[in-house]
């Protein structure tokens, strides 16, 4: 997903977040509401009556954009809890909350001393909180034995295999994504399995995979850093080096253009 934060979003996703905050500590007892009462539900539980999921899924979203952008990010977790608790038979609500559990238990390991981006595979997993991580498990355990699989579960269960103790999980996670592409046949959805199948080994075929995404992904910047990534292991130095440069244009902020810079020096003189 291509996603530019500018102040005007910034500021109206606070609004609703800010409201759905409020609402949600009034209708757990702040303000002595009850859930039961016909005219005081709130807008979490209208969402999903009548089997609105559509408007779920965009709520779950903001809720998972403000996950990326914020230092502390504890209040998103509370609120995406208390959601769990309005609808403990939801499967799908479990499985947001497992992912974002896995996201936030590395946030101190993503970013390194020098500012840069760490990807998963290298980040310290001394610094990842476990608790985070095994209370996510158990959500996600519990979720998946509903049978009623969606593409939150799926994306957690992508998360949990990629911080394996013995390391991610790569054919599982080619598998997972594969099976997600049924729920979200998306251009970043394949982007994302290509870089699973390229992490089995078949970076070839990633990168022809890769090619037909050019034009729906030309200007986001995970698509242009695989492609180099790609490039560099099957040796294609000069095109590699393009392939960066055009990342670095569109990275989002000055860690990933610092990792993007480190990776590009690692490549051997042509």
């Amino acid at each position: 997903m291509v996603f530019t934060v500018t102040p005007i979003y910034a500021l109206c996703v606070s609004v609703i977040y800010l409201i759905l905050w409020f609402r949600v500590t009034a209708m757990r007892g702040g303000a002595g509401i009850s859930i039961g009462d016909g005219e005081n539900r709130d807008l979490l539980l209208r969402v999903r009556q009548h089997g609105n999921c559509a408007e779920w899924s965009t709520f779950i979203l903001i809720l998972m954009l403000l996950a990326e952008g914020m230092e502390t990010p504890d209040l998103y977790l509370h609120l995406t809890g208390a959601l769990q608790e309005l609808h403990s038979a939801d499967a799908e609500i479990e499985g947001a909350l497992a992912l974002m559990l896995f996201t936030h238990a590395r946030r101190k390991a993503r970013i390194n001393k020098a500012g840069a981006s760490v990807p998963i595979g290298e980040q310290d997993r001394k610094l990842w909180q476990i608790a985070e991580i095994e209370e996510g498990e158990r959500l996600l355990t519990r979720a998946l034995q509903a049978n009623a699989i969606g593409p939150f579960q799926l994306k957690a269960a992508i998360a949990g295999a990629q911080m394996q103790e013995s390391g991610a999980d790569w054919k599982q996670i080619a598998l997972l994504y594969r099976q997600l592409w049924q729920h979200e046949p998306t251009p970043v959805i394949m982007l994302n399995w290509c870089v699973a199948v390229a992490e089995c080994g078949q970076v070839e075929e990633a990168l022809q995979r890769l090619e037909m995404l050019h034009q729906p992904l030309a200007a986001f910047q995970p698509f242009h850093a695989a492609r180099a990534e790609f490039l560099a292991r099957l040796n294609r130095k000069q095109e590699a080096r393009r392939a960066y440069e055009a990342a670095m244009k569109s990275a989002p902020h000055e860690a990933s253009r610092r990792f993007l810079k480190k990776r590009m020096a690692q490549l051997e003189p042509l």
